[in-house]
């Protein structure tokens, strides 16, 4: 492309505010930025942020005033849009040329969608995740009716979808999407931001700075508090082999702060739990309806062993099951697995090992997210 192309990413929140696709957003935007796109982001404003225009690096990021009712009384990122911010999101679409929405379950994509739709602008699609189950059977609910309706027409008026698993692949193929217009681009992150202290020494320096055990294995779960990720289930796999350290945002029962070897630091901007993956020595994440997340990719980086939920779709990566721990979605198998590595140096040791290695042939997203420049010009 010669010229510089005016893209509008679009977003329900984007950083600082913590998340996955919050970090898949800000990489796509600064890479587009770097090669000769014009970006602009729209996305709403958390409870700690302030709405209005800002920049961030080479991007144009303007943050709608949403209602987050639904975020203080469910603990679901599901920012509700008034008359305003639905204005403000047709004005942006019609003053660029090319619209890429992150997932459709959220009310900025329904309506940025459909706008670029009416408005005959190219539409693409970064679908994150799947059906999830949930034990409200009202988010349950309200998740098959978004899928069945808005997310089916914005499924078929995308011209391209991007996926980061063959479990969200499968998912829209099962939503009647056309195969071919599915694409898999492999998600990434800076395996050099991310990645393992040098020696024990850093370790422990690091530690004392961050208010953590010296002398303990450390078992880091990091993401939101809530069913999807498993925080319940990999509390209840605490060990008097390792202490727990907890990293996230959410509501995190009060009681449990208190439970010998559990540590809960509470929510972390990407630089400073870079540190605490580095100052950690295994990685948990029992989560269900996704496969290879971002804080997943960050500690393979930070080269900390994983153990996760087992799931089917993991079988595109080729892992090594000697070093990379699929299990059960219980307690006590996760437990388990944890308790054998950190117990075993040499498996421990094979297992970081190959963490790293995986991760920096596989996840440096520079690489990755040259792909969309090809979609882009295609589709």
């Amino acid at each position: 492309m010669d010229s510089a192309k005016k893209i509008l990413i679009v977003s329900h929140y984007c950083l600082p505010h913590i998340g996955g696709i919050e970090q898949v957003v800000a990489n796509q935007a600064v890479f587009l930025a770097e090669n000769n796109f014009e970006v602009s982001v729209i996305c709403c404003a958390a409870e700690d942020e302030i709405p209005g225009q800002g920049k961030w690096q080479q991007v144009s990021v303007f943050r709608l005033s949403p209602n987050n009712f639904v975020v203080r009384r469910f603990n679901i990122p599901f920012p509700l849009l008034g008359v305003r911010a639905i204005a403000k999101i047709w004005t942006s679409v019609k003053n660029s040329e090319m619209v890429h929405i992150h997932d459709v379950f959220y009310q900025t994509s329904w309506y940025a969608g459909l706008f670029a739709v009416c408005l005959r602008k190219p539409l693409y699609l970064t679908q994150h995740v799947a059906l999830v189950d949930h034990s409200s059977k009202m988010v349950t609910l309200v998740q098959k009716i978004v899928y069945s309706t808005i997310g089916t027409l914005l499924f078929r008026k995308a011209r391209a979808i991007i996926v980061y698993n063959n479990y969200v692949k499968n998912f829209l193929e099962g939503c009647g999407v056309t195969p071919s217009k599915v694409f898999f681009i492999g998600n990434g992150i800076d395996t050099n931001f991310f990645s393992p202290v040098q020696d024990i020494s850093q370790k422990q320096i690091l530690r004392k700075e961050l208010g953590l055990p010296l002398d303990k294995i450390l078992v880091l779960f990091a993401g939101r508090f809530v069913d999807k990720k498993g925080f319940a289930i990999a509390y209840a796999s605490r060990s008097e082999k390792y202490q727990m350290v907890f990293v996230g945002s959410g509501d995190f029962p009060e009681d449990w702060k208190k439970t010998p070897g559990i540590i809960f630091l509470g929510p972390k901007k990407p630089e400073e739990l870079a540190l605490i993956y580095k100052a950690c020595d295994l990685f948990v994440l029992p989560t269900i309806g996704e496969v290879m997340t971002l804080t997943i990719q960050e500690a393979m980086a930070s080269g900390l062993p994983v153990v996760t939920t087992k799931n089917a779709a993991y079988s595109v990566y080729d892992l090594d099951p000697q070093a990379f721990f699929l299990v059960d979605r219980n307690f006590a198998d996760i437990r388990d697995s944890l308790e054998k590595i950190a117990t075993n140096s040499g498996q421990y040791n094979i297992a970081a090992q190959y963490s790293r290695t995986y991760a920096v042939q596989h996840f440096n997203w520079r690489i990755n997210a040259k792909m969309l420049l090809e979609i882009y010009s295609k589709y």
